[in-house]
């Protein structure tokens, strides 16, 4: 694993060559306010704080711990900081405190800290090491104590210009958890629907995430995203829910995690960085206005919340795409199910819900979740979405990263997209007799991809079905009764996904009829919009496929925490749930 370097670099791009701050004094008056000097710097506040980091700190009191010094002895708590983060730990705290730095002072955003395991007491922070002071990155390690003598530890780490503070777990540690003000907890599935978790998506005090490598906080208030990150898709993570009726909240999450492994928190902050609202069921077929639109240029996801936090989930547009869709779609009025029901004009953004359902989705929507997924050319490069953690956190964009999971051998250079744009290119260049046997080989690697694409929809759509046969066997029984009942129905959206990544792609001969007709094309001087279209239609196969594989491996990954939730909460049912999280678990593994 790569150490985090992508983004310190971006802001160090975009701050230019920057000098440390020429006395102590300097450095001391603009601690916790100054947004432009991306290098970590180390306090010690001299007197521990009696409670957390206020915004009227008397930061002329810290003393400043000098780079190389790993040495210093802590008269009172450890502050640590970059332009953009500041990490606070506080003796007694259970854990590493952390701030958005904003020219008003420090705001609170989350909590990290490390947890012996699943039932253990809460820890305090007890004692803190220096292990690494330099501009260009401090880390710091933290033991924390129980009541009763119980210890485990973790270090800390942030480096310059950056949003990411990695966690890893010490001796121990079986956990790291993040704690804050959560609204949501997001699972984004970048090619298919993403699932949204609320306090009241479920009873259980514990929930499974269908997490396999990150997952997104939506903090309260609108303006700050927490998005953790870790390397290892067999590492479970569970939100933590406590309260009942309207007390009930979230109270965190928590990744499994050995001595010497990482989790990545990155903290994205910014007025209106999130927006939410709830649809009214009378919502249904009708445009419902939000005052609310996006308040800087990126890729914004609309997530159309509805049963067991499932969402259908969009690229929001803006209204002039909007309009082109429905135009493709042939409707001049009313939502086309091929359209985006998500767009904004220049005063607002627009609901639209579609008054036909898709079998097996998530029923009515009840909610609207919208927070950006990605960056677009317009992205100020002082601005971080979740890709951009991503691709940092674990060096691939998100193509790559699925078809990696998947096992697709081509990777990313075969898909539909990728070989029709490049082929479309030679054709508009005129250089379509010259690169011939490069265009045949192409289109050749694309209906290999989407061979690869069609068997694993069937992979998919047969392990559902053995779900469902082991689920139904079940039903007569009462106590793992209510367990199969939701098993049957994941497995049911999931062969549902299934038979349309397979209906997508027609017959495989059909896509290479396509392929041929492409072909035929080569130094014929016929129209580029004949090309054009047939690249449009094998764009549209390898879209319809790719969201369809997104959904089915979603919906993997529920069974599978699924079942290992029922296995802790029902023994009973262990017989019965083992062999299908084992099975899920073998699907879900790299081919």
């Amino acid at each position: 694993m790569k150490k985090p370097a992508i983004l310190a670099c971006i802001a160090v791009a975009t701050y230019g060559a920057l000098a440390l701050p020429s006395t102590a004094q300097e450095t001391r008056a603009s601690v916790l306010t100054d947004t432009r000097t991306p290098y970590v710097r180390l306090f010690d506040t001299v007197a521990p704080l009696p409670g957390g980091l206020p915004v009227t700190a008397d930061t002329a009191a810290w003393a400043v711990v000098k780079d190389g010094d790993l040495a210093h002895a802590f008269t009172g708590d450890a502050v640590f900081l970059n332009d953009r983060v500041v990490v606070l730990l506080r003796a007694g705290a259970t854990g590493a405190e952390v701030y958005a730095k904003t020219p008003g002072g420090p705001k609170a955003l989350a909590q990290t800290a490390p947890c012996l395991s699943e039932a253990g007491d809460i820890a305090a922070l007890a004692s803190v090491k220096v292990l690494e002071n330099k501009a260009s990155a401090v880390t710091m390690g933290a033991s924390f104590k129980t009541k009763g003598g119980a210890g485990c530890s973790a270090s800390f780490r942030l480096a310059t210009g950056d949003v990411l503070l990695e966690a890893k777990a010490g001796a121990g540690t079986s956990r790291l958890a993040l704690r804050g003000s959560m609204r949501y907890i997001v699972i984004p599935d970048y090619f298919g629907d993403d699932m949204v978790f609320g306090a009241r998506t479920s009873d259980a005090p514990r929930v499974g995430l269908p997490a396999e490598n990150f997952f997104l906080n939506l903090v309260e208030g609108g303006d700050a995203i927490v998005m953790c990150v870790w390397p290892s898709g067999q590492r479970n993570a569970d939100l933590v829910l406590s309260g009942a009726g309207r007390d009930r909240t979230i109270s965190g999450c928590e990744v499994e995690s050995k001595e010497g492994e990482s989790m990545w928190v990155a903290f994205l902050e910014g007025a209106g960085i999130w927006y939410d609202k709830a649809l009214p069921a009378e919502s249904q077929a009708t445009d419902v206005a939000l005052e609310w639109k996006p308040p800087f240029p990126a890729k914004w996801r609309a997530d159309l919340v509805g049963r067991d936090g499932l969402c259908e989930s969009w690229e929001l547009v803006d209204q002039q795409e909007h309009e082109q869709q429905l135009k493709k779609a042939g409707s001049s009025s009313g939502l086309a199910q091929t359209a985006c029901p998500c767009w904004f004009d220049p005063a607002r953004t627009h609901v639209g819900v579609p008054p036909i359902r898709p079998a097996g989705g998530p029923g009515a929507p009840e909610s609207v979740v919208i927070y950006p997924m990605d960056r677009d050319r317009a992205t100020p490069l002082t601005r971080f979405c979740p890709v951009d953690i991503m691709r940092n956190a674990l060096g691939v964009g998100p193509c790559q990263y699925i078809l990696d999971l998947e096992g697709f051998p081509q990777g990313d250079t075969a898909t539909a997209a990728a070989v029709t744009q490049w082929v479309e290119k030679q054709f508009e260049k005129k250089k379509d007799e010259q690169e011939s046997a490069t265009i045949k080989e192409r289109l050749a690697q694309l209906i290999g991809h989407v061979a690869n694409a069609r068997a694993r929809a069937e992979q998919y759509g047969n392990f559902a079905g053995q779900v469902q046969t082991l689920s139904k066997a079940q039903e007569g029984d009462a106590a793992v009764a209510g367990t199969a009942r939701i098993l049957q129905r994941i497995a049911e959206d999931m062969q549902q996904s299934a038979a349309k990544g397979r209906d997508a792609v027609k017959t495989p001969d059909y896509v290479k009829g396509r392929t041929d007709a492409i072909v035929a094309s080569i130094g014929q001087n016929r129209p580029l919009t004949e090309v054009q279209t047939i690249g449009e239609e094998l764009r549209a196969i390898g879209a319809a496929q790719d969201r369809a594989l997104s959904r089915c491996r979603l919906a993997v990954r529920r069974l599978k925490q699924e079942c290992r939730m029922a296995v802790a909460a029902h023994p009973e049912a262990a017989g019965f749930v083992t062999s299908i999280r084992d099975q899920a678990d073998k699907l879900l593994q790299k081919k």
